[in-house]
């Protein structure tokens, strides 16, 4: 199960050519709180070890992230939805808080 504190590894996307990670592979990131989610299960708050750009110009060092498919849970490796911030998400509902930019429905994120 990922909790807060571990390291963790996002990559993979949809599409064959997978903008959001801009020609890498994935990105390390650290695994900073639980926030309120969209469904039953909650949401993921993770920081980037540095600020990511994606192919289209998107700008961010934390992402909201989204567990895929319902029934999902926290486990070692998840496939989820991506929301880029170029700010620190405040620990509200999506439909309460200031939102970043959806840049991925389909990525895994594997605990390290």
């Amino acid at each position: 199960m990922i909790e807060i504190g571990d390291n963790i590894y996002l990559s993979g996307g949809y599409d064959y050519e997978i903008k959001w990670l801009n020609g890498n592979d994935g990105y390390n990131a650290k695994m900073i709180d639980f926030i309120p989610g969209q469904n039953d299960e909650t949401a993921m708050l993770i920081q980037f070890e540095s600020e990511i750009i994606t192919a289209d110009n998107k700008k961010g060092q934390y992402t909201v992230l989204e567990l895929r498919y319902q029934g999902a849970k926290w486990n070692n490796k998840e496939v989820v939805h991506i929301e880029l911030c170029d700010f620190y998400p405040e620990k509200k509902t999506k439909n309460e808080r200031k939102t970043g930019e959806w840049i991925e429905s389909h990525a895994t994120i594997t605990k390290l």
